[in-house]
């Protein structure tokens, strides 16, 4: 639950334990508790008629000045604060203990229920504001008890005994539960429960609030019936660092977001979904891929490989959509905020394999995550075209940038093999990338050698610790664990394998669309609304279905937006609760089509 602490609310502390002040002659009570107040109101035994205001200086215990009236004996002060921009805190009371004794009073001592065998005592250094408070043990029942007190003055008499009688807790034990809300929108409050009046402390569930500046407001229930006046103050809900990872998303497609915005998991196509083969289970000849249609992990970590040249274990997952050509130059996304540390060749010797992109990604821990990108071309290029991509060392870029676009291979003169290499490592490759591969950017158990032809357990469980000792983690898995790990500026620990693995669901065929090739295509000659006029249902058809999905606002006539969508590739929209009248449909802030509500 995201939570702020409710003392950082309250402005002035609300409820003191359970105490007795005892007031000495013409002594002044003290009010100790009034941080950051100006103003105090204040009353006797429940006479809230006879009350008195008193200036309060921020920070400094205060001196009352009770009414002369009050008669010697036991009595409670009540009263709240209220700071110079009229904000009033909740109510307090306390008791406190009026005698008149004469001069050269210099030690008490006092008792309980006739207990004086259980007496204690203390000494005065003056008579004029002396203060003090009555230890009164916790195993005290509730109910009626008497104080009894006695002071000794200076030639060792003691005066004679005074007592009287109180209630514990009758005061302090009112108060049963509280209340609190956000800004203006008391309809959405929440219960706080008390569980112990002496001590109100708790967490204000903050879950759902926009990053930003709000108002707490919160007040208390008094014997189930009456509510204290309302303490308001000013909160900040944070924002996350914006050089920090916030969360991880997928470098493809639809970055894993559905049309209406919301999260999924784009489904490897691999069984299970989850990988539970690499580092801790490993077989001979282990097999992770997929040939499913729509994006698919045709390569995942740990599969192995057997072909000229790269025979060994793959350390990273191999991305297609479809077959052939069918993602090339498909745009390639940062999963996370970073900065990019290495911009190369996919191989050093040569462009035909396109290009690899580094991004260190810092998480708000302060730890470290770098992932890789391979096989791309610079985003400004239509994938034909290899050009390593326009980024400097040390640029920064956010979740969701295009850093590339996934390049058609140009080996032997052949276009062909085009897709996206993407890897998440815990430790920094630097420039060297595979530091204990094959020597072809695979893994075997020797550094620099292949296995063709086959590879045992032995082989491939010493191949799974070069790979850990090079950082290497499965992508997808940690992307579908960490989706958000910082909201609302409230911090989410980051999660590392070895998973849970669960049985992830299938996204839906709507969600795995490919993005248009052409993006500036021209719509308004395409796209078309009925019925027109509409009283439910408004139909939309030609409306070209993006991977970010498309933006529509309805407009009055007066130009006022009344409904809108985003990441929005439906056919159709209700407009049943609006009111009659002309309206405009507005999509992608450049296409404007009319239609009338019935």
């Amino acid at each position: 639950m995201n939570a702020i602490t409710l003392q950082t609310l309250i402005m002035y502390k609300i409820i003191r334990s359970l105490s007795f002040l005892i007031w000495i002659s013409c002594a002044i009570p003290t009010i100790p508790y009034a941080q950051d107040a100006y103003t105090g109101t204040f009353w006797v035994d429940g006479n809230f008629t006879a009350k008195f205001t008193q200036p309060i200086t921020s920070g400094v215990a205060t001196n009352l000045n009770v009414p002369a009236i009050v008669a010697p004996g036991l009595h409670t002060i009540s009263g709240y604060f209220t700071s110079s921009t009229n904000i009033r805190g909740s109510v307090f009371s306390d008791y406190f203990y009026k005698v008149v004794v004469a001069g050269g009073v210099t030690q008490y001592e006092y008792w309980l229920d006739n207990n004086l065998a259980q007496k204690k005592t203390g000494k005065l250094t003056k008579l004029t504001g002396a203060l003090f408070y009555l230890d009164i043990p916790a195993t005290l029942q509730n109910g009626y008890h008497i104080v009894s007190i006695r002071f000794k003055v200076n030639g060792g008499m003691w005066s004679g005994i005074t007592r009287s009688s109180f209630e514990k807790n009758s005061i302090n034990n009112g108060i049963t539960q509280g209340e609190y809300w956000f800004d203006e929108n008391y309809a959405a409050k929440k219960t706080l429960a008390i569980t112990n009046p002496l001590n109100v402390n708790g967490n204000l569930d903050i879950t759902g609030l926009t990053e930003g500046s709000h108002v707490a407001n919160i007040r208390f229930q008094i014997n189930g019936s009456l509510y204290s006046s309302i303490t308001s103050n000013t909160f900040t809900v944070p924002t996350c660092d914006p050089l920090f990872a916030d969360g991880f998303d997928y470098p493809f497609g639809d970055k894993g977001y559905d049309v209406n915005g919301g999260r999924y998991t784009i489904a490897e196509g691999i069984t299970p979904e989850c990988n539970n083969l690499y580092p801790s289970s490993p077989s001979a000849n282990p097999a992770r891929g997929s040939t499913a249609g729509g994006w698919h992990n045709a390569n995942d970590v740990g599969n192995y490989l057997q072909q000229t040249n790269t025979c060994g274990i793959h350390p990273g997952e191999d991305w297609n959509y479809n077959s052939g050509t069918d993602d090339v130059g498909q745009k390639v996304y940062a999963i996370a905020n970073g900065v990019i540390v290495d911009v190369a060749k996919t191989y050093t010797t040569t462009n035909a394999y396109g290009y690899r992109i580094t991004i260190e990604h810092t998480l708000p821990d302060g730890s470290k995550l770098w992932s890789l990108y391979l096989h791309i071309t610079d985003s400004l290029t239509d994938g034909y075209t290899l050009s390593m991509p326009t980024y400097s060392l040390g640029q920064s870029v956010k979740r969701g940038d295009i850093i590339g676009k996934i390049a058609s291979w140009n080996v032997a003169g052949n276009k062909n093999a085009p897709h996206l290499h993407v890897e998440i490592r815990t430790t920094n490759p630097g420039t060297s990338v595979w530091a204990s591969d094959n020597g072809v950017g695979y893994y075997t158990d020797v550094i620099g050698v292949q296995r063709c032809g086959g590879i045992t357990l032995a082989q491939v469980t010493a191949a799974f610790a070069n790979m850990t000792t090079d950082g290497i983690i499965d992508p997808s898995d940690f992307i579908e664990h960490n989706r958000r790990i910082c909201n609302a500026g409230v911090l989410t620990a980051v999660a590392y394998p070895p998973y849970n693995c669960v049985a992830f669901a299938p996204q839906a065929t709507a969600n795995d669309k490919l993005e248009m090739k052409n993006n500036s295509i021209n719509i308004a000659a395409k796209v078309s609304i009925s019925p027109n006029p509409a009283s439910a249902i408004l139909h939309i058809t030609g409306l070209t279905k993006k991977i970010t999905g498309n933006e529509l606002e309805v407009l009055n006539a007066a130009g006022i937006t009344v409904k809108k969508w985003q990441r929005f590739n439906g056919t159709e929209i209700n407009v049943s609760a609006l009111p009659t009248g002309l309206y405009l449909l507005r999509i992608n802030s450049s296409t404007t089509l009319k239609f009338i509500k019935e």
